[in-house]
């Protein structure tokens, strides 16, 4: 199938990259990220205060109680660590160390590189569009692009932009940054909220099934590996 666009849109997680070993839901590894930054900060933090820390966390985990409303990390760390004797750290500093925990686990798909630098020598323009766990700051986010070897034209994130998928505000937002229709972008992500942002605005959607399990959302073209994309411009 051929497609006729001038840019292209992707999900980052199980889409360009995955953290090796985590399902998509990582409450179950709250704690062991909690330690990490409790260790690295020396905060002498007791098993009450991290426990508290958890069950607020979950409480914002959007695969737990799914939203559209983002917030920011100041916001979901700020209530996680409002008992805590943070001393001359910062709330930034603290999410910050317990992503780290998580963010030694990146890896990126081999056919993303390719494809990437592909389209980017065709000319076309390239954007990111991507839910970040709960908290998450952005610059662990531009840790993680930075690894694609391939310069992105815009980098959006639920942080930034206030909400996440399937509002379409963060696509239809990148179409009008890159100047043009939202029939002449194409969105390509892992799940069902990725097809779904893409249908609302009539934006083209690639549902990549990586894992081979049988399934479909409704979306326009589904792959399971990059790479056939550059047949199809």
């Amino acid at each position: 199938m051929k497609i006729n666009v001038q840019a292209f849109a992707f999900d980052l997680g199980g889409t360009l990259l995955e953290y090796e070993g985590l399902p998509p839901n990582w409450a179950d590894f709250y704690g062991e990220a909690f330690n990490h930054a409790n260790t690295a900060l020396k905060l002498n933090l007791n098993k009450l205060e991290i426990d508290t820390a958890i069950s607020i966390l979950k409480k914002y985990n959007p695969r737990i109680n799914p939203r559209e409303i983002e917030f920011s990390p100041d916001y979901i760390f700020g209530e996680a660590t409002s008992t805590w004797n943070l001393g001359n750290h910062s709330i930034n500093e603290v999410a910050y160390c317990f992503y780290q925990y998580f963010q030694k686990r990146v890896k990126v798909f081999p056919d993303a590189v390719a494809l990437l630098k592909f389209l980017r020598a065709q000319g076309f323009k390239i954007g990111i569009l991507t839910d970040l766990p709960i908290g998450m700051p952005e610059e662990i986010i531009r840790e993680s692009v930075a690894l694609l070897e391939c310069d992105i034209d815009c980098v959006l994130t639920s942080t930034g932009i206030g909400v996440r998928k399937p509002n379409s505000k963060g696509l239809e937002t990148l179409a009008g940054a890159f100047g043009v229709t939202p029939k002449q972008i194409v969105f390509i992500g892992d799940e069902e909220k990725d097809i779904l942002t893409a249908r609302k605005i009539g934006a083209i959607s690639i549902f990549i099934n990586r894992i081979g399990i049988e399934k479909s959302f409704g979306e326009d073209i589904q792959i399971n590996d990059l790479s056939v994309i550059k047949d199809m411009v």
